[in-house]
Order: structure tokens, then C-alpha cells, then sequence
């Protein structure tokens, strides 16, 4: 399963994406709703940052996108760093159609944070994708968060697809001091693996974790590590449940050293700290949160009913005696 032949396009994006600290585009994730293409998530340090979830996008660069696959819509907010592209979209608030030009910049990093949330001494991350680089820059914004006093956490892993495999367990291990992370079947029984958690200087704040149905692959692994181990309240939908890792592999360049592409092959099954795949099964939020309650709500009134939540929860777990 989720073994492809990739073209020499795909397999070059592909490699860039998972080795990069950055995406030269607008910090926007799209998805399909009701067949229309609409704004999932927003890098809150991106270029896009005044759109909002549920905003549809009518046009890019006065081309229409209604006959257009999501990728490739995806595939026309990129582009070379300090060029612009127009964007026009309905907003889900106002219902009114508004042109906006954006410059595509770098760095639209993988992680991104805020601290303080809200008047709350809590510090909000969210994780877009696990790249090479997503652990330290995750370590840049615990430090920072934990110098100026974070009393909880609130990290968001919703509309996160994956990425890199051993970036997430090494994410597990800033917030677990012990306890297993995940297992690993390898197709090669030699490299099966335990991953386990012995780190010291772990975070012990109350931490409450945000998913969907979007929240995928390396995702649900630190999703699951921390529900598994007690460590965190999870808030949202049970996750996509892909429980498998993947490798790259080139092709031999055909005649006149033509490229011609790769395959991505799964090579290993994922499981969770109590031995459960991943793969269809995902992973359970203790909390569910109505997903188009919520839509509703962002849209009437502003709010994000899953950080509401969190707030609520991390609030309960600060006043629970020890």
C-alpha cells in the first residue's frame, strides 16, 4: 500500500520537501469541500496569514480553479521566492469576493508558534510537516516558550500529512522522559525496531494536541505516543490512519541519460505503544469536536473551537491536585 511511481518532477519535489526547512509559497493548505477548493490551514507566519479556514479560493492569477485538481492548484502558489501571485477568493466570513496579490517567500517553516496564547500563560505550536530540520527548530520554540514561563502547551497537528519518520520520534522524545514512542515491522525482520523514550529533560507541562482526519503517517505516531503514554489530552477526529514508512528510490536514467523518475516504496508497518497499526484504524481523540460545528463557528464568530478546548482542558489539568 502507498508504494507509487513517481515522476522525475515528483520524485525531485518530493526529496525537496522532506530535506528543506522551507516551501517557497504563501503558507496555505488547501482542501476540497462540497467540490469546491477552500483554505484548511493557515501558516500563521506565512504571507497568507489574513485568510482564514473555509475561505474559498475562486482564482490564481485570474485563472479560474474550478476544473483544476487540488495538486495542481496547490502546485500554482509556488514558485520563486519575491514573486507575487493574485489569489481571489469568497470569504467565509463576510461572504464577499476580495483580489489580494501575495509575495511568496521563505521561510514558511515546517514549525511555527505563539506565546502568550490569548492572556493564558500557554504557548501555542503547531507542526505543518516533520522535515529534517523540524526538530530544532522545535527545540528553538520550547526554549523560548519555557524562558518566558509556558505553563501548557497546545500543539496542532491538524492538516499534518507526515514527513519524515525518525524527525517525529525524535519530536516524541522532547515531550515523553520514558515509555515506548512506536514499533516498526520491517519487511527486512532485521530492521524492526523499538523506538523508546529516555529523555530527562522532557517537557512536564500538561499538553493538549490538536487532530483530524488530515493529521497522517508521522503525525499519528507522536499523536499516538502521547495519547498511549498519558502525556497529553487529544482534541478533534479520529486521524487519516496511515500506519507505514516509506523509502525513495531513483531509477537508472534511460537512453541519453533521460530521468526517468523514482518509486516510493513502503517498506515498514507502523505501530502504536500498545501494539495497535495505525493503518485503518488511526488514532482516537479522547475529546471529538464537531468539524462543521467548528467551521461554523470560525466563520460566524472568529473562534477555534479546538484551541477553545484545549484551553479549557489545560485550565483543569493546571487545577487537578498532584
Amino acid at each position: 500500500e502507498y508504494t507509487c511511481y513517481l515522476t522525475p518532477n515528483q520524485l525531485r519535489e518530493l526529496a525537496q520537501s522532506l530535506s528543506r526547512t522551507e516551501i517557497i509559497g504563501v503558507g496555505l493548505t488547501l482542501a476540497i469541500n462540497d467540490n469546491r477548493i477552500v483554505v484548511h490551514d493557515v501558516a500563521m507566519d506565512g504571507p497568507a496569514a489574513m485568510l482564514q479556514r473555509g475561505d474559498q479560493i475562486i482564482s490564481i492569477d485570474k485563472k479560474p480553479v474550478v476544473d483544476f485538481r487540488l495538486k495542481d492548484v496547490e502546485d500554482m502558489l509556488k514558485g520563486p521566492a519575491g514573486s507575487t501571485v493574485e489569489i481571489e477568493y469568497l470569504s467565509a466570513k463576510s461572504m464577499m469576493v476580495a483580489t489580494i496579490p501575495l509575495q511568496r517567500r521563505a521561510p514558511v517553516a515546517s514549525v511555527s508558534g505563539l506565546y502568550p496564547w490569548a492572556g493564558t500563560r500557554y504557548g501555542y505550536l503547531r507542526i505543518g510537516s516533520f522535515t529534517e530540520t523540524t526538530v530544532p527548530d522545535l527545540d528553538a520554540t520550547l526554549d523560548a516558550f519555557s524562558r518566558e514561563g509556558m505553563k501548557g502547551l497546545i500543539l496542532d497537528l491538524r492538516a499534518n500529512g507526515g514527513g519524515v519518520f525518525d524527525s517525529s520520534i525524535e519530536a516524541a522524545r522532547r515531550f515523553l522522559s520514558t515509555g515506548i514512542i512506536a514499533s516498526t515491522q520491517h519487511q527486512d525482520p532485521k530492521l524492526s525496531q523499538v523506538y523508546h523514550a529516555r529523555s530527562p529533560n522532557a517537557l512536564t507541562i500538561p499538553i493538549a494536541v490538536l487532530i483530524d482526519s488530515d493529521t497522517a503517517s508521522a503525525a499519528e505516531v507522536l499523536a499516538g505516543a502521547l495519547k498511549d503514554n498519558n502525556r497529553a489530552t487529544l482534541i478533534g477526529q479520529t486521524t487519516y490512519g496511515k500506519g507505514c514508512t516509506q523509502c525513495l528510490l531513483k531509477l537508472p536514467a534511460g537512453a541519453g541519460n533521460v530521468p526517468t523518475g523514482g518509486l516510493k516504496v513502503t517498506v515498514a508497518r507502523v505501530f502504536s505503544p500498545k501494539g495497535f497499526p495505525y493503518s485503518s484504524r488511526g488514532v482516537i481523540p479522547h475529546i471529538f469536536i464537531d468539524e462543521m460545528l467548528a467551521n461554523s463557528e470560525a466563520t460566524m464568530y472568529g473562534r477555534d473551537a479546538y484551541v477553545d478546548r484545549a484551553i479549557e482542558e489545560l485550565n483543569r489539568a493546571l487545577m487537578s491536585p498532584k
